[in-house]
């Protein structure tokens, strides 16, 4: 009997799945029994591996990856299980983005084996043949990592103008990896002033380590955003890097007569001093709160 999965589909680059090379096989037997052992990849002549042996690394073709357990001993008088236990593992190297993040979560599942989609008498299909039982259900996942603000007040109305800067920290002089990635801008409000409502959410260019994003609601800025002229409201910033900071100054144009300057609000998880997270989070991603 085998139980072939594909272990790891949609498997990011950069994440091993492993898996063990031998298990034994659960069951109703008696003292006198013999314990079925399950091997992959099956050794010629007979289980020879130690049972429940070290994880191995599943060989992927692409993102997903194909292994078969063979279960020897069956007892036709036990009903038996089979649990196969599945790690993931990979090295963090943000800078390369590794390991790559997953639009859809890994999946795994379970089948009998041989399958096949002969489901009449044949002489050239394999007996006994197995048709899929099931699907695949979700492994894990990887995002992205990520940093979010609110900058609560903005306006480009009655004479005033708004700067926005949002700062990608990540280059430092403390060996951080330094991190690429985009800034998604979500406008809540309305164009009061006149202009054309912006879109609900607006995607920058990747925006390097040690760079900054700035524009003006009048004007726009780097990295590709637009201007956003009449619009007052509050801005939410979504990071996809992991230490940004921001700021935002409003004034009357030129400055002349009017102007405030504030922090954004980082909408994550602080630290307190013994590292753990407190207070609330809108988000659940660990941040950086210095200064705030």
């Amino acid at each position: 009997m085998f139980l072939d999965g594909p272990y790891g589909a949609n498997t990011p680059v950069g994440v091993a799945v492993l898996i063990n090379q031998s298990q034994s096989v659960g069951g109703a037997f008696t003292t006198s029994s013999t314990i079925p052992v399950a091997f992959s990849p099956p050794t010629v002549g007979g289980p020879t591996l130690t049972p429940n042996g070290a994880d191995i690394p599943v060989a992927t073709s692409g993102t997903s990856a194909t292994l078969v357990y063979e279960i020897y001993y069956a007892d036709s008088s036990v009903q038996e299980t089979l649990t196969v236990p599945i790690s993931v593992e990979f090295t963090s190297n943000t800078g390369s983005n590794i390991p790559g993040t997953t639009t859809t979560p890994a999946t795994v599942g379970v089948e009998f084996s041989p399958q096949s989609t002969v489901g009449t008498a044949a002489t050239t299909a394999p007996i006994p043949r197995f048709g899929p039982s099931g699907s695949p259900v979700s492994l894990f996942s990887i995002s992205p990592c990520s940093c979010n603000l609110l900058f609560p007040f903005v306006t480009n109305i009655a004479g005033f103008d708004t700067g926005v800067a949002i700062a990608n920290t990540s280059l430092d002089p403390y060996g951080t990896s330094p991190q690429t990635g985009t800034v998604t801008l979500n406008y809540y409000g309305t164009t009061a002033g006149g202009g054309a409502a912006p879109a609900a959410a607006t995607t920058t260019d990747p925006v390097p380590g040690g760079s900054e994003l700035i524009f003006t609601l009048s004007n726009g800025g780097n990295f590709g955003i637009p201007s956003t002229p009449g619009f007052e409201g509050y801005i939410i910033a979504q990071a996809n890097f992991q230490y940004c900071h921001g700021f935002a100054f409003i004034s009357d144009v030129g400055a002349q007569k009017l102007a405030e300057g504030y922090l954004a609000i980082q909408l994550d998880f602080p630290f307190n001093l013994a590292g753990a997270p407190f207070g609330f989070t809108r988000t659940g991603v660990l941040g950086e709160n210095e200064g705030h």
